[in-house]
């Protein structure tokens, strides 16, 4: 079965490459200082810049499948202005044994058609919270 990168241009990659590490990078600087990650997303416009975008739910802890709702919206009603999007939550996920694990999840998706979730789970050590 071929992988994803064998059937998508080289720009394409990139695009997604360069999401996924400003993700990760994101959520592993959150979890360090606060803990906590609550989705957002980057975005790459047409021109190839990347930003990042939120969403505010109305709460100060906000239900996290309300603002991936809202921030999924949000880019949808814009995609015309998006060549690649990359939304990032924390999530809970059961290993084969049951035990728990947490790990971040950044869902990527680009207009040439590449979809992908990418789960890193994770461990905050210590009082510093060290990723």
């Amino acid at each position: 079965m071929a992988g994803w990168r064998e059937n998508t241009s080289s720009e394409t990659q990139d695009d997604l490459d360069t999401l996924l590490d400003g993700s990760l990078g994101l959520a592993t600087q959150l979890l360090e200082e606060t803990g906590e990650v609550y989705p957002f997303a980057l975005v790459m416009t047409v021109d190839g810049e990347t930003e990042m975008a939120a969403s505010n739910a109305g709460a100060e802890k906000p239900v996290v499948a309300e603002v991936v709702e809202s921030l999924t919206a949000g880019l949808i009603s814009n995609r015309d202005q998006y060549r690649a999007v990359a939304v990032t939550a924390r999530v809970r996920l059961t290993m084969n044994d049951g035990s728990p694990v947490n790990a971040v999840l950044v869902r990527l998706d680009h207009k040439e058609g590449p979809a992908l979730d990418v789960y890193a789970p994770y461990t905050l050590k210590g009082r510093r919270r060290k990723v």
